[in-house]
């Protein structure tokens, strides 16, 4: 994600089109979406570009459940590939590592066909509105707070404290699963944030046997009776002593009843309010330059970015598996 106050510079196949805007925004996922949003709502005229199309409708991104489709579906899938070894047999073990075939097609395995070429190992990112919001497990849980004061600590910005961490999780939150005013959380914000459905855990079955033997493993002491209780605690608590000791919490998830929430809900009812926020997104929008103004002395801060230079059409990003 990048935020710009800027102008945009589109090269099309003629002259080149000019648009100005105060703030330009880099990328629409869980950083640069809400981003765009709230400096619209703040009124200044806002430009999100998003390299991606929009997908907020494909019931892979919709359906929790579709988690392991939503990776794959080439509509929204960017594929990258990485190294974690200089060692060749410990790269092997990996299970993500992946091959490129001949005719084009992916291979994982430990025997990989001849010809085939080691692309690394597979790390999925989501190229569509919304980021990786709209392909991840969907996990809605707050670090452990030694993780905020120590990023506080190495910057010196006391801003990144936990308990000034946990203001802003309490402005996102639109919290689906406890009382109204429950302290550390919040309920009038854009992020839709529940618990997975617990009921399994009441009836005697096979999950129920097999939830109650790794709940054992925590706490030998649980029945089948505790154990929906158990799978209720709220793993985001305001309780200080929450990153220290072990228990059995809740899986919270940013989603309400099997729905997916992302970024998408909170531009598009930006876009879709009353009051016109000046809010302006353009999907399939690669940007490929920022520009800056080098004309002048700006201080320690450096040159100031002024535009950027974008390219539009689906696939542009070689990321993509339909690019070309």
């Amino acid at each position: 994600m990048m935020l710009l106050k800027a102008s945009l510079l589109l090269p099309l196949c003629a002259a080149a089109a000019i648009e100005t805007y105060d703030y330009i925004v880099v990328g629409s996922g869980p950083g640069g979406g809400p981003l765009a949003a709230n400096l619209a709502r703040a009124g200044h005229s806002t430009l999100l570009l998003e390299a991606g199309s929009d997908q907020g409708s494909n019931p892979n991104i919709t359906q929790l459940s579709n988690l392991l489709y939503v990776r794959n579906d080439p509509k929204i899938a960017w594929d990258f590939f990485v190294r974690h070894s200089n060692d060749p047999k410990r790269q092997a073990n990996y299970n993500e590592l992946v091959w490129l075939q001949t005719d084009g097609q992916y291979y994982t395995g430990l025997n990989p066909p001849a010809g085939a070429k080691q692309l690394g190992i597979w790390y999925p990112r989501a190229g569509t509105l919304g980021g990786c919001a709209t392909h991840n497990a969907a996990a809605a849980l707050l670090p452990a707070n030694s993780d905020w004061n120590y990023i506080s600590s190495i910057t010196g910005d006391k801003s990144w404290q936990a308990a000034n961490m946990r203001t802003y999780f309490e402005k996102l939150e639109k919290n689906l699963y406890l009382p109204k005013g429950t302290p550390g959380h919040g309920f009038n914000g854009y992020l839709n944030v529940s618990q997975d459905n617990s009921t399994w855990a009441t009836v005697n079955s096979d999950a129920r046997e097999i939830g109650l033997l790794a709940a054992q493993a925590i706490d030998p002491k649980i029945t089948a009776g505790q154990l929906q209780s158990a799978l209720q605690k709220d793993i985001n608590a305001l309780d200080p002593n929450r990153d220290t000791k072990e228990s059995i919490y809740g899986f919270a998830v940013h989603a309400s009843k099997g729905v997916r929430a992302t970024p998408i809900d909170y531009i598009r009812a930006t876009l879709a309010d009353a009051a016109r926020f000046p809010l302006t997104v353009k999907t399939n929008s690669l940007v490929t330059k920022v520009l800056f103004d080098v004309s002048a002395n700006h201080g320690p801060k450096g040159p100031r970015a002024t535009g950027v230079e974008v390219l539009q059409g689906e696939s542009l990003y070689a990321a993509d598996r339909r690019s070309n």
